[in-house]
């Protein structure tokens, strides 16, 4: 499993470093365009030629053209990049695809502003021809220049390699496999550690070396796991996004929509989610005292790279206060790490929803732990971060709490009423400061409107939800009697609530709305029914492992 990692992490620039930038030509100049005689690219390459700039034509209709080329950028900036062509097209640097332009129009125009550090930089750029003559042309505004212009030879070089796109794929294809194969991996060693193959031995009164040596490989995993898929998840987004939008929306718009929030242009509900678009903006204002030019979108990215990462390792820390083994675990976040990739559907960064998974997890995670402070004094950042925490303040009580014969216990009910109370003064408070409704729906009006079209107008839903949560919500039915009472009542407070305020004030397609009963509830409940764990009965018959009880 490490060979697959390094090999996920390290394919692309070995292939570069090694193979593509050792053969860059010092006599030919320009992008090597390749014709291919159909135009989706999947056809028979008719003719290769040099083209001295970044412009040419395509006389054959239903063909396509790839462009290949190094570009040897010559100061370090930020650059601006335009691309235009009459059907479809796309321009890729550093195999990041950063404008694709859909339609056919002799108006089809698209720009992003990347920053580049000095050195080379490979160049690909695509032309899909559908009818008639087909044209393309990328034009470059560096630092200090005020007009676009095409790049010429001067800024392009040629790659004196025959296989060159022969390694490029194979660059491309080695990642997914290395994910699929650490996935089979995951697998494979729950399995091995699942399946019973002699009666279990009584646990030692002290851990032995390869106890301890199997838990620190354990954290080792989780962390190298968390690390990999946060930076997927968040590369994944950026490239849906920039690719949905046609130029580089998740840095503009994304941007200007985040500014909107600090500033309290932006009247919706969203604008009560204050607290992720004020810390992005303190640390902006902060490198501007210290950066000529600091880029915004890479805050943004950052931003929700840690999101992701603190949310990996947040269910990490929940599941094993279940009591899921370590195996479980390790396939618990993989499942979580598959599911992240739906998401990315019709939405931008959302750092706030994201965020919004690990304030269940730590909320969970202290509930078990009967860290009451701690508990309480997370509720104002929940508050200030997204509205659905406010089923967080339940938590004491739902557990700890005795169904028949009613009783309610007078700890638990204290602490989640002063959380409820501290809760809706944090986000109360906010009403007058910003001094528009709470609530403001994108299109429809909440209630009939969502409902008729997420259920008859709408088959993204269906096919959205199914990709995200697939079968896990009706097997997690099946882990209720075997889980711990308390994810059993973390369950019942969450699932039937969720689904039922966003079927009527959301869209289904959207489902990283989805993603906090999927990573607190769903994911450890089928773990459980497929004996991923055994819960220890801890304090008031609450089904936890209590502190210092581990499992194998």
């Amino acid at each position: 499993m490490a060979l697959l990692v390094a090999l996920y992490l390290f394919a692309w620039p070995l292939v570069w470093r090694l193979v593509l930038l050792p053969r860059v030509s010092e006599q030919r100049h320009g992008l090597e365009v390749v014709t291919n005689d159909r135009e989706d690219g999947q056809g028979r390459d008719v003719r290769s030629l040099l083209a001295p700039q970044s412009a040419f034509d395509l006389d054959q209709p239903h063909a396509s053209q790839l462009a290949y080329g190094v570009w040897r950028v010559s100061q370090a900036g930020f650059y601006e990049l335009r691309l235009e062509c009459d059907d479809y097209g796309s321009l890729s640097l550093d195999r990041r695809q950063i404008i694709a332009l859909h339609g056919t129009s002799d108006f089809n125009q698209g720009e992003a502003r990347v920053h580049l550090e000095a050195g080379p930089h490979l160049l690909k750029v695509e032309l899909h021809n559908r009818q008639g003559r087909g044209w393309l042309r990328l034009l470059v505004k560096g630092p200090g220049q005020e007009e676009y212009r095409p790049l010429t030879g001067q800024d392009l070089a040629a790659i004196d390699l025959g296989n060159y796109r022969n390694w490029l794929n194979l660059a491309a294809r080695l990642e997914p496999a290395c994910l699929w194969g650490l996935g089979l991996g995951c697998l494979a060693l729950f399995l091995l550690w699942a399946v019973p193959t002699a009666p279990p031995a009584a646990p030692p009164a002290t851990a032995s070396a390869r106890q301890r040596a199997w838990g620190a490989a354990f954290v080792a995993g989780v962390v190298l796991l968390s690390v990999v898929a946060s930076w997927h998840s968040t590369f994944h987004q950026v490239e849906w996004g920039n690719w949905a939008a046609g130029h580089d929306h998740l840095a503009q718009e994304d941007w200007q929509f985040h500014r909107a929030i600090v500033e309290n242009r932006y009247q919706d509900h969203r604008s009560y989610r204050v607290l992720t678009d004020y810390a992005i903006a303190g640390v902006y204002e902060l490198l501007r005292g210290h950066e000529s030019d600091p880029a915004p979108a890479r805050l943004l990215y950052w931003g929700r790279y840690f999101t992701d990462l603190l949310m990996f390792l947040m269910a990490a820390i929940f599941y094993r206060r279940l009591g899921l083994n370590r195996p479980a675990t390790i396939l618990g976040l993989g499942v979580l790490a598959f599911a992240m990739f739906p998401t990315a559907y019709r939405s931008g960064l959302n750092i706030a929803t994201f965020l919004d998974i690990s304030v269940f997890l730590l909320a969970g995670v202290l509930v078990l732990d009967q860290r009451w402070l701690a508990f309480i004094l997370l509720m104002p950042l929940a508050a200030l971060n997204k509205e659905t925490s406010i089923l967080v303040t339940a938590f004491p009580l739902a557990v700890a709490l005795q169904w028949w014969p009613l009783k309610l216990p007078a700890r638990e009910l204290k602490v989640s009423a002063l959380a409820l109370g501290l809760w809706l003064l944090v986000y109360g408070g906010m009403h007058p400061i910003l001094g528009h409704p709470v609530f403001n729906t994108y299109i429809d009006a909440p209630g009939t409107d969502f409902i008729h079209f997420n259920f008859f107008k709408d088959p993204d839903g269906y096919r959205q939800l199914f990709k995200t949560l697939s079968v896990l919500p009706f097997l997690a039915l099946f882990g209720l009697k075997r889980a711990p009472v308390a994810l059993a009542r973390f369950f019942l407070v969450v699932a039937p609530a969720w689904f039922v305020v966003h079927t009527i004030l959301a869209w289904w397609a959207e489902t990283r709305l989805y993603m906090v009963p999927m990573a607190f509830v769903f994911i450890p409940l089928c773990l459980f029914a497929v004996g991923g764990g055994v819960p220890v009965t801890g304090h008031n018959g609450v089904a936890c492992p209590p502190r210092g009880i581990t499992s194998r």
